[in-house]
């Protein structure tokens, strides 16, 4: 007689498929470059830089936290795709970062700050 295996979170709570994850992630990535494009652009001039680390680190957040508590893999993907949006912050952090830095290190901060991002990635810290 086979034994029966007991049904598991990953078993009752299916994940997207693959289909829907690679959409999800081909999104992600268009939203990702288009606010980190034009979102500064835009919105640091009404904002100023100060109020648009605000409202992006908030924004995003609130992204982390309907991540983790999405009931369904529709749910975290939008999750996900909102919180591509509130990255926009990011080039304006990095601008903010090295525009404190001395004249001649802005370029070896910004490298810096490169470096660690690259480090983030590898390490799986997004």
């Amino acid at each position: 007689m086979p034994l029966e295996r007991e049904p598991t979170p990953s078993t009752l709570n299916p994940q997207p498929s693959q289909v829907q994850t690679i959409g999800t992630q081909a999104i992600s990535g268009l939203l990702l470059a288009i606010s980190s494009a034009l979102g500064p652009r835009l919105l640091l001039p009404k904002l100023g830089p100060k109020k648009l680390v605000r409202i992006c680190v908030a924004g995003f957040a609130a992204c982390l936290v309907g991540m983790g508590l999405a009931p369904t893999g529709q749910l975290f993907s939008l999750s996900v795709m909102c919180g591509s949006m509130f990255t926009m912050a990011l080039p304006v952090c990095m601008g903010l970062i090295a525009g404190k830095a001395e004249g001649d290190e802005a370029g070896a901060t910004l490298s810096a700050l490169e470096a660690m991002n690259t480090l983030n990635r590898v390490f799986g810290c997004e």
